[in-house]
């Protein structure tokens, strides 16, 4: 089963295809639907519908009389002009529908207000990803017994598309427009929401809890990376180039951190990312990879991004920390102090410290003095 199906064609301004879609513009609706082999350029595809639709518009859900002999001047002058005329179709399959519960087939009711919404969504996105400046279209809704689908037509009221290649658009867009279709469709903002706060508020910021100094693989870990970091504290990014020895160890300390610390909220992460690309898979099919194959992975790379800069900051504020506290005893060692308030209040905030905190500052002391001793890097 295949939620929906986009299909796009275009035919120039010359075509007979054109001018009929013209010419049945403020037809009836009996009319258009029993004529709809003149006009359509997905006959082969659509068939005949049982039942045609008003038309409708970026702004109207209904045409009156009047509405429709605007519309068909505009399209006229667009051919005139020589516009090309494009004509998509949203096809659904009704099973998927009434288990999104979109339809009801007993009844025959139709959400055609969420569709329509869905429409006019998607052809924003494609006027906005395309660039186009004059483009309008009409849109009707077609009644079949195993397929309901959405017949648009548009066209450019300034032409600035001209060479047959033109009439092409871009994949990436025609999935844009696809996605924000089916994502107006269907609300997955939740299970989007759930996933996004397992990656980020329960396995990256979770890391708070658990200090390098308290294990000593972790500590291991940390050391090793350390020695691959360059000099220049702004490369400390995931995403530099010049961190390409190190990544690989990051990834490695990332995994770890995982399995040992936060392998039950990983799982939730894999079986609610099982679920999106199963509902992707039923909304886009599988023929249509690219509109799901890479998400999985992608939302993973995205946790192992996140977690590696996550661990670059940890790792980038200890060593700050311990070069200025190195800096302030080597400025007040074997000499007469004058202490200010300032300085006084910086000692007083050190006294403070309570008695982990100190242990764990004496614990990356001695791993840094480590690292020094075993690999003469500088810190």
């Amino acid at each position: 089963m295949v939620g929906i199906v986009h299909k796009r064609k275009w035919v120039k301004s010359s075509s007979e295809k054109f001018s009929s879609y013209i010419n049945y513009i403020d037809r009836e609706e009996a009319v258009r639907n029993y004529k709809i082999e003149d006009y359509s350029l997905f006959n082969d595809y659509m068939g005949n519908p049982k039942k045609c639709g008003n038309l409708f518009t970026s702004d109207k859900d209904f045409l009156n009389e009047d509405e429709r002999k605007e519309l068909k001047r505009c399209f006229s002058i667009a051919q005139e002009n020589k516009s090309f005329m494009w004509q998509d179709v949203f096809s659904f399959d009704n099973e998927w529908l009434e288990k999104q519960g979109l339809y009801d087939r007993r009844t025959g009711a139709l959400d055609e207000k969420r569709i329509m919404e869905a429409v006019r969504n998607s052809m924003s996105e494609l006027i906005e990803k395309e660039k186009f400046n004059s483009l309008i279209w009409s849109a009707s809704m077609h009644f079949n017994t195993d397929n309901i689908h959405v017949h648009i037509a548009s066209v450019e009221l300034d032409p600035t598309r001209y060479t047959k290649e033109d009439g092409f658009i871009k994949y990436k867009n025609l999935y844009k427009m696809k996605s924000k279709f089916a994502n107006t469709l269907i609300d997955r903002s939740k299970e989007q929401k759930e996933i996004n706060n397992i990656i980020r508020n329960n396995i990256i910021d979770g890391k708070k809890e658990i200090s390098f100094h308290k294990d000593i693989e972790m500590k291991r870990m940390v050391t090793e990376i350390i020695k691959k970091l360059p000099e220049d504290k702004r490369q400390w990014q995931y995403g530099y180039n010049s961190l390409y020895e190190v990544k690989p160890l990051l990834n490695e300390l990332t995994k770890y951190y995982i399995d040992n610390y936060k392998k039950n909220e990983f799982d939730k992460l894999i079986e609610a990312l099982d679920s999106e690309e199963e509902y992707l898979k039923e909304v886009y099919g599988e023929g249509e990879k690219g509109f799901y194959k890479n998400y999985k992975q992608n939302k993973i790379d995205e946790l192992y991004y996140r977690m590696g800069n996550t661990i670059l900051r940890e790792i980038k504020n200890e060593v700050v920390k311990k070069k200025e506290s190195d800096e302030f005893i080597k400025n007040y060692t074997n000499r007469n102090v004058i202490l200010n308030a300032k300085d006084i209040q910086r000692l007083k905030k050190a006294f403070d410290k309570d008695f982990e905190k100190i242990k764990n500052e004496l614990a990356y002391e001695r791993l840094q003095r480590e690292i020094e001793y075993n690999n003469g890097v500088r810190i």
